[in-house]
């Protein structure tokens, strides 16, 4: 039986760069700020159709909130958890420790003409910056459709031209205890 820690290390490296990100946007900017998001199934009104979108969810409720583009803020982003490996990292007479490493990816959005900033400039003046040295910087895709479309499934493809819109993919390391009860 595996036994997890107590607090996700995910969540707290999520919350950290938010922090971070946030800490750098100028005070005249309102930023939509979220954390882990999941693809969630949403069906039309006749439920004929149906589409993926981004949500994060209350675990207690059930109830989902959209994470994307909004009229009253400047900009935004939200985390998305891709992946999970695990690999074991020798240790220093212990033995080796188990190792996992998490995929992430924060999908950013924000409005040109507020934030006075291409999509390239935020992700060099703010999220760079932000992410911390114990994360791998991974890759980061500038295909305003490509990242829509991987989000948004079977949705149309509405962001108006003055908005911005990527993905930047980064990973997180970290020890964690095996053990049986």
């Amino acid at each position: 039986m595996i036994i997890y820690p107590k607090r996700s290390m995910v969540n707290e490296i999520v919350k950290m760069i938010n922090d971070a990100i946030t800490a750098k946007c100028p005070n005249n900017w309102i930023p939509k700020v979220y954390g882990l998001a999941s693809p969630v199934l949403v069906l039309s009104e006749d439920e004929d159709n149906e589409s993926v979108f981004p949500s994060v969810i209350d675990h207690l409720t059930g109830e989902c909130e959209y994470v994307f583009v909004d009229d009253d803020y400047t900009c935004g982003w939200y985390h998305r958890l891709l992946s999970k490996n695990y690999a074991k990292a020798s240790g220093f007479g212990d033995g080796d420790r188990n190792v996992e490493l998490a995929d992430i990816i924060i999908v950013c959005w924000g409005r040109t003409k507020e934030t006075q900033l291409t999509a390239e400039q935020f992700e060099s003046t703010i999220i760079i910056p932000s992410i911390p040295v114990q994360a791998l910087l991974v890759s980061t895709n500038f295909d305003q459709f490509n990242v829509f479309s991987q989000e948004f499934k079977k949705a149309t493809y509405s962001l108006p031209p003055e908005m911005f819109l990527f993905s930047f993919r980064y990973r997180v390391q970290y020890p964690f205890d095996r053990k049986c009860r």
